[in-house]
């Protein structure tokens, strides 16, 4: 089946626009860490925003969203 996929096509977009974000807010939050953790937050939150896509759910403002989930990840794996 050579027709694009709607659903990773949305997502895909959505890391396009907004991955830079998810690594600026574990930069921010992490410090110190920030280098060791980048890489698994980012894998953790992309997962979850994956979910939210493929549920079909709506996501209002992916941009709160990802800071939300990426700043959260951070603390979680910063403990």
């Amino acid at each position: 089946d050579s027709r694009p996929d709607p659903l990773r096509a949305r997502f895909e977009g959505l890391v396009q626009q907004y991955g830079r974000l998810v690594r600026h807010v574990v930069g921010r939050t992490a410090g110190t860490h920030a280098e060791s953790l980048g890489e698994d937050v980012e894998q953790e939150v992309l997962l979850a925003l994956w979910t939210q896509v493929r549920a079909g759910r709506d996501i209002a403002s992916p941009a709160a969203y990802l800071h939300q989930a990426a700043t959260r990840e951070t603390i979680r794996m910063v403990r």
